[in-house]
């Protein structure tokens, strides 16, 4: 029987996820980036409290023999691996905060921005502004338009040069 996990990685103050085992592994986090799985409940560790390796494992269903059932989560080695589950436990400190969903992408992004464009390359400024405020909910929408920005804003460079000659 394979096993699926739900990794959730905190950078920067900000929350990513989720990822598999596989994904967290491939993406050779540095050893104190802190790390949760679902089933944590908000426990949060450091990567280099994870042994990837042997979630990968149990993620692609290869068994690995348990000779000791009574093993616990966190190893004499201070690595963690998940022979049985998570065992609950409540944060111990009184600043925890609750993981924050990850940002979700707008897969309505494939309409065309043609008027915001045209705005963009007459009215440079509305593009970056429009970047700035689409760039996480509707990535290529906010490209499009901060191109054409940029587009007008060379010409409209070039055209003053020229006319000044």
């Amino acid at each position: 029987m394979s096993t699926s996990y739900k990794f959730y990685v905190q950078m920067d103050g900000q929350t990513f996820g989720p990822y598999s085992a596989r994904e967290i592994r491939d993406l050779d986090l540095l050893d104190d980036v802190m790390v949760t799985e679902e089933s944590m409940n908000g426990q949060w560790l450091p990567a280099a409290k994870f042994d990837f390796d042997d979630m990968v494992r149990k993620e692609s269903g290869y068994s690995v023999p348990q000779p000791n059932t009574n093993k616990s989560v966190v190893n004499a080695d201070g690595t963690v691996t998940n022979p049985n589950g998570w065992q609950p436990q409540s944060p111990t400190h009184p600043g925890y905060q609750q993981p924050t969903p990850p940002v979700q992408v707008n897969n309505e992004d494939n309409s065309s921005p043609i008027g915001w464009c045209i705005l963009s390359f007459l009215i440079p400024l509305v593009g970056w502004i429009l970047y700035f405020c689409w760039k996480s909910s509707k990535p290529k929408k906010a490209s499009a338009v901060c191109t054409w920005a940029w587009i007008g804003f060379a010409l409209n460079i070039i055209v003053t040069i020229a006319g000044g000659l």
